[in-house]
């Protein structure tokens, strides 16, 4: 160990016994240490191989809490094992100048405080560096680094760029470096990213084992509340151990914790306000705020909120992290319970308007599951709160992968088993629960011939993958139109619906193939039926049909809480009419959507009025988000081929389009090239060049 004569008043054998001490402690601490297991190996291999790639600025970024200063805690004992001097600065342990960072600098390497001017103690401080790193590996840590923003620009030309390249520097702050760190291909070569994530399921349970936590529900529970945070799922267990009550009972005071320490980087009032409204809707921008609130929003400032450690670049704009958000929906709700449920009306409602402002235009899926949050809808909400971060993706089956796709339904056949979904509403605390037996959870997938649907149409039948490109579910929703109704008439499942049918209900269903009249969703299976991850992506697909025009028509396994959960989610018992296909004996109803004419706009204020909220539409959403009308009529565009075109006005990337329309990026890109063939141009600029003169002309 290094100086320990410096350590006064006690003997060189007590200084022995103290360290020992100490270090039992530490590795007592050490052994809490979970999901770490990557960073760990990396700096072990530093310390005993060198720098690693060149790579010798390692910045360790994640929010508040996450587990950044335990890291370096763990890093410095590691260091301490194998003798490697580990100097760790603090941010909050000093002023926030050149001089007191060199002489805390100073006084850690050379263990004397360092009075010196400027210009000789940064000279003492960077040679004292470079002759200890002759013979001893260096590492050069701060934490908290987000406080040193004004130091960056003369910490990096002063003093670490003057270190040799053996010595490793550690950076921690809530925000990965950026700016002139990157702007430069000198600096930008030299530093290593590493994001510091939530802990898993896994090492969440294995963290709570260790802390004498063994009962699964219990573990479950814990899980979800504090979704893998490293504090929160820490401080949760040091309730349970202090009270050895209910983590529920006593689980507020840690939430509220974990807000306050997010709360510091707020400074304003104004700042704050925007951070209460963007924390109670799921993804926001600048425009959704100002709808909100009914005010225009600061530009500066909204930049400023998005700028944050808890809040988060998403797919739709930005996002609140999701214990911050819940922390702060909480307080609000508990301090101004009217304000609090006036802005999830007004959610509600903005997402009704979009919904029918673009339900004609493009995929509405999106809007739809946000819609049906801001409703109260319990199992909507715990679906979404259990999904994991794992990325699943729709396809259309082709003629390749039929035989891929019976492979799956002989196999599902073939291991039957019970579904028991269990789980509390993260809002309401009210239990969401619904089981099948085995034989039920496979009764929307016996008897289905595949190959059958997908020659009757082609856009029955969708796979769903993991990233590995596995298939995990299936879906079969076939598209009404006059091409499918005879073949329609002999499956056991629709058959007493069309024949309960009067002529003229039946004439409207005998509609052109690229018009259906509506969707019959005869199969909506998964690997595991009571995985919330796959049941969120089979809302997203049914959520992309709800709103189409159109009728949605399903006859699901005929359990209380299934159908109940549809009726919910807003559709009718069709009266008069069952079938018994999927056990011969037991009736199961059929439920249904009519969304034609003006049955969209009742349907959503059926849901409202369900939820307790009176609306009263408003014509039109908000500008930003209102998006262009296809005026495609010219070209003769089918109806999948408009909406892809909609969206590359929107400035969509080929993935996200896959994303919004529920196809692969390869199809997007076939349906792309059938566009700019049949108007006639490119390249996406000139489509939206010539989109934009057509609209002109029109207008």
């Amino acid at each position: 160990m290094v100086y320990l004569s410096r350590i006064k008043g006690i003997s060189c054998q007590g200084v022995k016994k103290l360290l020992k001490k100490i270090n039992t402690f530490d590795e007592r601490e050490y052994q809490f240490i979970v999901g770490r297991d990557h960073e760990i190996s990396m700096f072990s291999e530093y310390l005993d191989n060198g720098i690693i790639h060149g790579k010798n600025i390692w910045n360790l970024y994640g929010t508040g809490g996450v587990g950044k200063t335990t890291l370096m805690q763990v890093f410095r004992l590691l260091a301490s094992q194998k003798d490697a001097l580990y100097i760790l600065l603090d941010s909050r342990d000093f002023n926030r100048t050149g001089h007191d960072l060199l002489k805390a600098l100073y006084r850690q390497v050379k263990g004397t405080s360092g009075e010196f001017d400027l210009e000789p103690l940064l000279e003492a401080s960077v040679t004292a560096l470079q002759e200890l790193s002759a013979y001893q590996k260096v590492v050069l840590a701060f934490d908290t680094f987000e406080e040193l923003t004004g130091l960056e620009s003369w910490l990096r030309e002063h003093v670490l760029k003057w270190l040799p390249e053996d010595v490793l520097v550690l950076i921690a702050g809530r925000l990965p470096l950026k700016g002139s760190w990157l702007l430069s291909p000198s600096w930008r070569e030299r530093i290593l990213p590493i994001p510091i994530e939530h802990l898993n399921r896994k090492d969440s349970f294995d963290y709570l084992r260790r802390c004498g936590i063994n009962l699964e529900e219990q573990m479950e529970h814990m899980w979800y509340q504090s979704k893998g945070h490293p504090l929160a799922i820490s401080l949760m267990a040091a309730t349970q151990w202090t009270n050895g009550k209910s983590v529920r009972i006593f689980g507020l005071n840690w939430f509220y914790d974990i807000a306050a320490l997010w709360l510091k980087e707020v400074p304003s009032k104004e700042m704050r306000k925007l951070v209460e409204v963007a924390s109670v809707l799921q993804h926001f921008n600048q425009e959704m705020l100002a709808y909100l609130l009914n005010e225009e929003i600061d530009t500066d400032l909204f930049d400023a909120v998005t700028r944050l450690s808890f809040v988060q670049r998403s797919e739709k704009g930005w996002k609140i992290h999701d214990l911050m958000r819940e922390a702060t929906c909480r307080l609000l709700k508990e301090r101004t319970p009217g304000y609090y449920q006036h802005l999830i009306e007004q959610c509600a409602f903005y997402y009704a308007n979009a919904i029918l402002e673009k339900s004609r235009k493009a995929n509405v899926s999106w809007e739809v599951m946000e819609f049906l949050y801001f409703l109260e809808d319990g199992l909507v909400r715990t679906v979404k709160y259990l999904a994991d971060n794992k990325k699943y993706y729709w396809e259309p089956l082709t003629d390749f992968t039929v035989s891929e796709a019976q492979a799956y339904v002989e196999a599902r056949m073939r291991s039957k088993n019970k579904v028991a979904f269990k789980h509390n509403d993260p809002e309401s605390g009210t239990e969401v629960q619904f089981a099948l037996t085995a034989e039920e959870s496979t009764y929307l997938i016996k008897d289905v011939d595949i190959r059958a649907f997908h020659e009757l149409d082609s856009r029955c039948v969708h796979l769903l993958r993991s990233d590995e490109g596995e298939i995990v579910g299936i879906a079969i929703i076939v598209p009404l139109h006059e091409g499918t109704l005879l073949s329609l008439e002999e499956d056991p499942v629709l058959r007493p619906f069309l024949y309960n049918l009067s002529s003229s209900e039946r004439k409207r269903l005998e509609t052109l193939p690229d018009r259906p009249a509506g969707w019959f969703m005869r199969t909506l299976d998964f690997c595991d039926p009571g995985d919330p991850s796959y049941i969120g992506e089979g809302f997203r697909l049914e959520s992309s049909y709800l709103c189409t025009g159109g009728i949605f028509i399903l006859s699901p396994p005929p359990t209380e809480a299934v159908i109940q959960g549809f009726i919910n989610w807003g559709f009718e018992i069709v009266p008069g009419v069952t079938q018994c296909h999927y056990d011969s004996k037991t009736p199961a109803p059929y439920l249904i959507v009519d969304t034609r004419e003006n049955g969209l706009e009742q349907y959503l204020s059926r849901l409202l009025h369900q939820a307790g909220m009176e609306w009263r539409r408003h014509e039109g959403i908000p500008s930003a988000e209102k998006p262009q009308g296809p005026l495609w009529s010219s070209w003769n565009l089918t109806q999948r081929e408009q909406e892809v075109a909609d969206l590359v006005v929107e400035g969509c990337s080929n993935a996200e389009i896959g994303n919004r329309l529920f196809i692969s990026e390869m199809t997007v890109k076939k349906h792309l090239s059938c566009i700019l063939n049949k108007v006639g141009v490119k390249n996406r600029g000139q489509l939206i060049g010539t989109f934009m003169k057509q609209n002109l002309n029109k207008n």
